[in-house]
């Protein structure tokens, strides 16, 4: 077991970067969390989560029969379970209006709400559910024959609800990207509202459920829990987070499930921890005691990266000093950045240390956070492009630095008067505040860090890729 075969396993094995494109992902990398486990059962019907922390891979996840059996093995809940697809991303007209019919159906001349737009998404669900034969139409047509008949909407839920305890099964309605339903954010909290109302609802009925995958900024601090007994609702969220063992245990699901050529050094060296592996599985699991305790999975990250961030223990133990470079400004970490760092380090260590004794030389990591820190800097402009033209006039800038050096910034560039140009997604939330409600969503989502002095600084996850400096910090990215 050498270095160079740990490093081609983690060439190999770890994605450049994870999928985004909608499609399902493979039942090898699939590792479950504790969190993650609670908000994927059933009796969960609000799923709370930042970018980049698993909400549209569990929903794809759900909507794969292969992946969905593989999790109930995990989550009995969800054994027995039909999912249905109530609104996300590529999801068929025929089963969920796009965002512009999804405009004209709530619009004041239409009459109708929202609320019965979610009711006539959950009929034709229902009506396939229960194999009733039924013609396409027009959905301001179907929103118009349940708005105006809830007695046939009631009968139908029961209907179905009674079928589903017949056959001792449940039927599951799966909602994700709410961000996409308005560009306007008072519409879209009367949209998410009016879902979270349904979802409720359901609740009456003992086989049928709502999942609802959910953006963290849409939901603090926000008018979609003015409604009669939200309470209830809310008591089931659960928040997706990834710490540090979860993000080294999801690290070794990969590892394992490289090809057997591949990933034999990974089965032995766990098995040299007292971590021994199933190698014969279909899918490797992850030995429990490297899931749940930090010694064995330190000892682990040690074979792979060293003991140090540099020649000693000043500079930093890789295994905590990778994690906190990658987490934003309330600690939070995502998989993708991570396991994408790590790849990159171990391309890095191969071209440019390849005689080194670990798998990954400490300045390879540094380069690693760097790469990682463009990706998500892209991944967080695919969800509020507006990041990118406020970040754009501070670059070069160091921080820690005063919030006038940053609104002075802005000011000259003109460029909160740029946001208020309408696109296609939800612009800040505080715009109409100026520079200091502007700061308080950059701060909410992570971005900025408003220090005790009243300083305001930048987690390097997001400062190395968007071009600002620090001292003694990782270098910025390239200007382009």
């Amino acid at each position: 077991m050498t270095p160079a075969m740990l490093r081609r396993a983690l060439i190999d094995g770890l994605p450049e970067v994870q999928a985004q494109d909608g499609t399902a992902p493979a039942a090898a990398q699939v590792y479950v969390p504790n969190a993650h486990a609670r908000a994927l059962a059933l009796d969960c019907s609000l799923v709370i989560g930042a970018r980049g922390v698993g909400k549209t891979f569990w929903w794809e996840a759900l909507r794969d029969n292969r992946v969905k059996s593989r999790l109930a093995g995990t989550i009995k809940s969800i054994d027995n379970v039909t999912i249905g697809t109530g609104f996300g991303i590529g999801v068929s007209i025929d089963d969920a209006p796009d965002r512009q019919t999804f405009a004209r159906l709530i619009a004041p001349e239409s009459g109708f709400k929202a609320y019965d737009v979610w009711r006539t998404i959950c009929v034709r669900w229902i009506r396939h559910l229960l194999e009733i034969p039924s013609q396409s139409q027009p959905w301001n047509q179907s929103v118009s024959e349940v708005a105006s008949d809830p007695e046939m909407y009631a009968r139908l839920l029961e209907q179905a609800n009674n079928r589903l305890r017949q056959q001792a099964r449940h039927g599951l309605l799966i909602f994700d990207a709410l961000d996409r339903t308005s560009n306007d954010w008072r519409t879209t909290d009367t949209i998410v509202r009016d879902l979270l109302r349904f979802a409720l609802d359901l609740q009456s009925y003992q086989h049928l459920h709502a999942k609802v995958f959910l953006r963290q900024d849409q939901f603090e601090g926000r008018s979609i829990k003015d409604f009669t007994d939200a309470s209830k609702l809310l008591a089931t969220r659960v928040e997706l987070t990834w710490g540090s063992l979860d993000l080294n245990g999801l690290l070794w699901q990969y590892l394992l499930n490289t090809p057997a050529n591949i990933s034999g050094p990974i089965v032995d060296l766990l098995a040299k921890l007292g971590c021994p592996v199933d190698a014969d599985a279909d899918v490797r699991e992850v030995p429990p005691r490297l899931r749940r305790e930090e010694a064995p999975q330190k000892a682990a990250f040690a074979h792979l990266a060293g003991q140090y961030m540099g020649r000693d223990r000043r500079r930093g133990i890789p295994y905590t000093w990778i994690v906190s470079h990658l987490s934003d400004s309330q600690g939070r970490a995502s998989p993708r950045s991570f396991l994408a760092a790590l790849r990159h380090a171990a391309v890095n260590t191969s071209e440019n240390h390849p005689e080194h004794t670990t798998a990954l030389h400490y300045d390879a990591i540094k380069e690693g956070v760097r790469a990682a820190s463009g990706i998500r800097v892209d991944e967080m402009a695919e969800d509020y492009p507006w990041i990118r033209h406020l970040m754009q006039p501070l670059r070069g800038m160091s921080v820690p630095c005063s919030f006038d050096n940053v609104a002075m910034a802005w000011s000259t560039a003109k460029v909160l008067d740029q946001l208020g140009t309408p696109d296609d997604r939800l612009p800040p939330e505080h715009l109409d505040q100026g520079p200091e409600g502007v700061r308080e969503d950059l701060e909410k989502l992570g971005l900025l860090q408003r220090m005790r002095d009243g300083r305001v600084n930048m987690p390097d996850l997001y400062r190395v890729g968007f071009g600002l400096g620090r001292r003694g910090g990782v270098k910025p990215a390239a200007r382009e």
